[in-house]
């Protein structure tokens, strides 16, 4: 729109291709001296970097407070964003480019402002959402309340559909921005009466700028959000906008470029000024920008359409794309469309490829309509100081980011292996998974096996991670003392703090287990105690293999070792057996960690709690059978008498699922050599053999729960036994018959072609 003889206002959407196409032409018909562009003024320092032949979008400029990492601004530039397109044609014909919006010092320090303000009833509420990582750079259409409304006050129901296919959809030229003009300020009559009081500054300062290259240039064009253009268009007093802008503060800000994905870039990660499809926008601005007719448009989308649905699986013939495509180009025309919109080439792709199966389009949308489109920066650009660490770090351990997977094993005596460990950890923590595993090898402790795959990606999360810190390990902290002040439960904090002994964070370890402490005593969940002693052991095991001691942990082990005793026979009686099967877990993982400690006064009190339940006939029946199997693990009671009451426990014929619990909790665990070393089996038989048929069905369930623990080993062998009996050499008292002793013999001996003596006796 031309505003005079010497200014040209350009609206656009952001991230819109046929915006991006047209701005293209207009600007060849300008030709201006300078090109003044809506972004923040410290982008000015660093936008000439796009024209570097490594420089791939989409990508991003960052701008952020080193001080405070969390305050941050990103300005995301994919091929078909307009500005991206400015940036571009400035760059390549050495035009002046100046971005007239407000800095993001004064932001930042606006933002500190508003946090710090005293907030009403209805404005914490408010609060409670979410925050957005990035800033409202208005890439849905200009101010959507407010454009949308008024667009549904015209008779226009969906306002995004009507922009795609009014706007984007058409080959644009200079006089498509006169149209643009014209419906924004139809929308925006009164363009100063706002009730955004951040909008209005930067407005504002937009218009400051506008006039200071009115003084050096004769030619300007202004790109903006065209929602602005009304407000860029109005005169205003110079003294109300300084007014307005006086006594802003400002704060230091860095900047930095990062690759950007078109995940990203969509509204499905939660970018507030996303779009729904950057593969179809990408589609379309490439056959904007050639000029290309709507038939080959559609030629082209549909035959991707087809290429996805075969790697889906889906035969997909040439044919059919032919067919979708009349089928799109029809729609177009019965919905007095110039072109086949995304809806209509979709709507085509299901009925012709997919015989109108909606399941095979969805399957393909995310790779078709967001793609993975990852950018590229070149290896000088300025990047995030948490970046740098990571940088410097991989140098000092003697690793390299690789595309390609790669294993690598790790000694952790070794000083260099023990700080790659660390490293490994801390971007875990940080949620940056370029290794993965961490497992032990064997049954030590001391060696680790991860798998490295790095991945351009990573340096989004690396963005995020950005937020916590400028190095890894302080970032790192940060993170886990996020975790460790959100935590409510021991599991949890247990967790952190094993977390806290991977990455080697020493710092946290006195407030993490403090905290602990108070969680713990006030727990009333016993299970939840049990499961935590064992945390605690594997967390003191690790100790002395990362160098990093966790004797501070043995006291909680004193405390939760003597609530466990003092809770454990009330909670194993009266509970039904969802409740049993769950303590029966805890319980197990307490005796794990009182083997693992190897502390005699633990082991003590807790053989000590064991012989108490194992004489208490109230516990649950999986609980008892179970806590006789440990004694007799143990060395605390002999094998006769754990028989002799698994004996008393199955001649019950009225309770069969009191003594199939009974079972399967002495059956838990490796059980071929209480079976075979004992009488146990010939009673299990005799047992199984002796219940009715709707006893059998009733307990079956629990005796396949209790097998279906036994390693393959235990199980072949209880298969054996079971086809050819026990030979466990069983002395029972019997007497000699010698007459049916002697008819034996003469009967072999006919059988056999031998012949006996009588005299000869059997032995």
């Amino acid at each position: 729109m031309k505003l005079d003889d010497q200014v040209h206002l350009l609206g656009v959407r952001h991230h819109g291709p046929g915006c991006a196409a047209a701005l293209q032409r207009a600007l060849d018909a300008l030709q201006p001296d300078v090109i003044l562009l809506e972004g923040a003024k410290e982008l000015e320092d660093s936008w000439q970097d796009m024209l570097k032949a490594d420089m791939q979008p989409p990508v991003a400029q960052l701008l952020y407070d080193p001080n405070q990492p969390r305050c941050s601004m990103i300005y995301p530039w994919a091929e078909f964003t307009p500005e991206w397109q400015a940036m571009r044609y400035a760059g390549l014909r050495s035009i002046p480019l100046q971005m007239i919006d407000l800095p993001a010092s004064i932001t930042f320090s606006l933002d500190e402002q508003d946090d710090n303000e005293p907030l009403s009833e209805t404005d914490t509420e408010a609060d409670n959402t979410e925050p957005e990582a990035e800033p409202d750079t208005s890439a849905q259409l200009p101010e959507p309340d407010s454009l949308h409304t008024f667009l549904h006050r015209c008779g226009i129901a969906d306002a995004e559909v009507w922009w795609d296919q009014n706007v984007e959809h058409h080959r644009g030229d200079l006089d498509s921005f006169e149209a643009i003009f014209e419906l924004v300020s139809s929308a925006r009559p009164d363009p100063l009466l706002t009730t955004d009081a951040r909008e209005a500054l930067r407005e504002a300062w937009m218009r400051r700028e506008l006039r200071a290259a009115r003084k050096q240039f004769n030619n300007i064009v202004v790109i903006c959000g065209a929602w602005h253009l009304p407000a860029l268009a109005a005169k205003v007093k110079v003294k109300d906008d300084n007014a307005l802008l006086k006594g802003l503060r400002k704060r230091k800000v860095d900047q930095a470029w990062i690759p950007y994905t078109y995940r990203r870039l969509s509204t499905h990660s939660g970018y507030n000024a996303g779009i729904a499809a950057p593969g179809w926008y990408e589609h379309l601005y490439q056959y904007q920008h050639k000029d290309a007719s709507p038939e080959q448009l559609a030629i082209a989308w549909l035959v991707r359409v087809a290429a996805c649905l075969r790697e889906q699986g889906f035969a997909t013939s040439s044919a059919q794309v032919i067919d979708a495509v009349r089928l799109a180009l029809g729609l177009a025309q019965l919905r007095d469309q110039h072109m086949p919109g995304l809806a209509e080439l979709m709507e085509a792709a299901q009925s012709v490829m997919t015989e109108g199966r909606r399941g095979p389009i969805e399957l393909i949308g995310p790779s078709l309509l967001v793609g993975a489109r990852i950018g590229s920066i070149p290896a000088d650009s300025p990047i995030l100081p948490l970046e740098q660490d990571f940088n410097a770090t991989l140098k000092r351990l003697r690793l390299k980011r690789i595309n390609e997977p790669q294993q690598v094993q790790l000694d952790l005596r070794q000083p260099n292996a023990l700080l790659r460990s660390q490293l490994f950890n801390r971007l875990n923590l940080l949620a940056i998974p370029w290794a993965e595993g961490g497992d032990a090898i064997g049954t030590g402790t001391s060696r680790e096996t991860w798998d490295l795959h790095w991945q351009p990606e990573f340096a989004i999360a690396m963005l995020d991670a950005s937020l916590y810190g400028n190095t890894l390990e302080a970032a790192a902290g940060a993170r886990l003392k996020e975790r460790l002040d959100m935590a409510t439960s021991a599991p949890v904090l247990l967790e952190a703090v094993d977390a806290l002994l991977r990455c080697h964070l020493p710092e946290l370890m006195v407030p993490a287990i403090q905290r602990l402490g108070d969680v713990i005593a006030v727990s009333a969940d016993l299970g939840e105690l049990m499961q935590s002693l064992l945390q605690i052991a594997q967390i003191i095991r690790y100790g002395s293999v990362r160098a990093l001691q966790a004797d501070e942990l043995l006291p909680l082990t004193d405390v939760i070792s003597i609530r466990v005793s003092n809770g454990l026979p009330q909670a194993c009686t009266a509970i039904d057996d969802d409740a049993a099967r769950a303590l029966l877990t805890a319980i197990d993982a307490a005796h794990s960690a009182i083997n693992m400690l190897s502390r005699d006064d633990l082991i003590e009190r807790w053989h000590a709690s064991l012989q108490g339940l194992w004489a208490n006939r109230q516990i649950h029946p999986l609980i008892q059978g179970r806590i006789g199997r440990m004694l007799l693990d143990s060395g605390l009671t002999e094998a006769e008498t754990l028989e002799h009451e698994l004996g008393l426990r199955l001649s019950d014929p009225e309770d069969p699922m009191a003594a199939a619990y009974w079972v399967e909790g002495i059956l838990a665990g490796s059980a071929a050599g209480l079976i075979y070393g004992t009488s146990v089996f010939q009673l299990l038989d005799h047992w199984l053999c002796h219940l009715s048929e709707d006893q059998l069905l009733q307990v079956l369930p629990v005796l396949r729960r209790a097998f279906s623990a036994f390693s393959a080993q235990d199980l072949q062998l209880t298969g054996r036994n079971v086809r050819h009996g026990n030979h466990r050499r069983v002395d029972t008292p019997h007497t000699h018959d010698a007459r049916l002793a002697q008819q034996t013999r003469q009967q072999l001996g006919r059988l056999l072609g031998l012949s006996l003596p009588a005299t000869e006796t059997l032995s």
